[in-house]
Parts: C-alpha cells; structure tokens; sequence
C-alpha cells in the first residue's frame, strides 16, 4: 500500500520527478506556479511504497463555499494507474480538508486497455464534457536533418522551401517581448475571427516563469517587422508546443513552415528527441490537423480525461458550468 505525502520543495518535486518518464510539462513545478497566477492553488503529492516513488501528482486546487472544491490534473498524474485510481479521491478529500469534491484529470499517458479497466474498475468514467479529443501528434525529432526533411509531405516541403526563399529571418528570440507577442496574437485573432488565444498576463507569465525551459522562435521579415512566433517548452529529451502566432504577412510568405522548422531543429540541436505538436481535432479543426501531420509526426492517443466526485449532483454542476466557461 502507498503512502501519500505532500512535497512543498521544488528540489524534491523535480528529483523526484526525474524518476519518471514524463508525458506532460503540466506536471512540472513551473506549471502550477503559473495557474496560481489565475485563481488555482496548486497542492503537488508523491506515493511511496517502501520508500520508493510509485506515483507523483500536482493538482490544481479551486475550494468553494461549504467546502466544496473542484480538483484539476492537467497533464497527469504521473506514475503507475495502480498506485493511485483507487485512492486518489480519498486522498484529496484528506489533504485539502473538503467535503465535495470533482476530481478531474487530463492524463496524457499514451492509452491502453490495462490502465482503462484499472480506471474503470477503481469508479472513474470518461469525462461527460471533455476539454479535448485526446488526440495529439508526435514528432521524432532524433533522426538528422535531410532524414527529417525527407518525411515531410510534398505540400509541408513546398511551402517551407518557399518560406526560405522569401528573405525572411528565423531567429531564437532569447529575450521574448510579451507586449509583440500579445499584439502578434491581437493580429492574428482578428485575421481570423478567433476569441481571446492568450492574455497578455499568461504570456508574461509564461516568459518569465519558465524561463530558460521556453523556447521562442521569431519570424522576421526584411524590414525587421515581426512576421510570426513560435514557442515551445522542453525538458530533458522532450518538448512541448505551447504557443504559435502570426500575422498577415506571414499568409504571404508561409512564415510559419519555416518558424516551426528552424524551432524544430534547436530542439533536435538540444536533444530533444520526441516534439509533442499538441492537441489535434480531425474533425473540428482540419487545416491545423493537416499542417501538423504535413511534419511526418505520429497520430497518438492519451489516456485522456477521466473524472470521479463524491457526488453525482456536483459532477452534473461541474461539467455545465465547464461547458458554459471552461476550466479557467
């Protein structure tokens, strides 16, 4: 049987969690520091068992009045399904002091049929409301260069030679600017009709927060104006797609093949071997599917999002007020 403590160090936390082969950068320290900016109060936990880690969890914490609170796992938790589906609620209910609670989690776990029964059988349901579809596309960044290039499709080749024909400047921007990149995205949205992508406070946030784990790739055109970014977070032999925008020029110059390529390649140049490009949505959204399997990357399937609670009305309340606002 595990025994669950809280970890309120992040040396430990980090330690520890190299231990782990991890699937999400949700899961790291930097991560619930930054949703603490915007009203949830992170609470991270590790599972022993004869004093080895078994399983580690950094949740995100909103209490409401009569001790009533909605638990969010972004990303995780990490560790094996064992050692935690069938004691994850009693724990949480003991180490935040509530009541009532809606425990979800988003575990981005490739999936398989032994962690769904393990899931199944310890009273967790797919979630009624999902965030996502699961689905997101990874890209193998291990092999060199031409090998790389090779696997892109014929259109994904086409448009990033043409980008490289355009004389336009991919740079890592070492000292990213949130007001640029906030107007990029103020561009962008309106070129599009899209809603609100970024807050100028999450991109602040983001920049100085994870710091040397960020990385930002511009694109500038010959007059030096900001044509399109790209952004990343990485760690150890993995990276993450966080951010990307861009303007009206980059239509014209297909700014974002080469932005996405040039970052690619700091990260192969880093080590990273494996670029997860995000969640994906075949049906709903076609042309940001195709763009990024245009890469070569490998369609996948997470565990995906999983929910238990204490009670079935409170679930019910949960999930529509989700589907009104999201999980903000």
């Amino acid at each position: 049987m595990v025994k669950w403590k809280i970890v309120e160090n992040k040396k430990e936390w980090d330690k520890n969690l190299s231990l782990f082969d991890l699937s999400s950068y949700l899961q790291i320290w930097e991560w619930g520091e930054f949703r603490s900016s915007f009203g949830w109060k992170p609470l991270r936990c590790i599972a022993n068992k004869n004093s080895v880690p078994q399983a580690m969890i950094q949740f995100l914490v909103k209490s409401l009045p009569m001790r009533i609170g909605i638990i969010w796992v972004p990303g995780g938790p990490v560790g094996n399904v064992d050692a935690w589906s069938d004691s994850l609620l009693d724990v949480v209910k003991k180490l935040t002091g509530l009541r009532h609670v809606v425990l979800k989690i988003n575990d981005s776990r490739l999936e398989n049929n032994d962690d769904i029964l393990a899931m199944e059988k310890s009273g967790w349901n797919k979630s009624s409301n999902p965030l996502s579809t699961g689905l997101s596309l990874l890209w193998n960044l291990e092999e060199p260069i031409d090998t790389r290039r090779a696997a892109l499709t014929g259109n994904w080749r086409h448009n990033l030679t043409r980008s490289e024909k355009k004389g336009l400047k991919f740079e890592l921007w070492n000292k990213p600017d949130a007001n640029e990149i906030y107007s990029l995205f103020e561009e962008m949205q309106n070129l599009k009709g899209l809603p609100q992508q970024f807050s100028y406070d999450e991109i602040h946030n983001l920049i100085t927060i994870f710091a040397d784990q960020l990385l930002v790739f511009r694109c500038l055109d010959q007059k030096g104006n900001l044509v399109a970014i790209r952004a990343c977070i990485f760690l150890r032999d993995k990276a993450w797609d966080i951010m990307a925008a861009a303007g009206s020029i980059a239509r014209k110059t297909y700014a974002t093949y080469g932005t996405l390529w040039s970052l690619a390649q700091e990260c192969h140049l880093r080590g990273v071997t494996s670029y997860d490009l995000g969640g994906v949505d075949p049906e709903g959204n076609k042309g940001v599917w195709n763009y990024k399997k245009g890469t070569g990357a490998s369609p996948v399937i997470f565990l995906g999002e999983w929910e238990i609670g204490t009670s079935v009305w409170l679930k019910n309340c949960v999930n529509f007020a989700i589907k009104m606002k999201g999980l903000n």
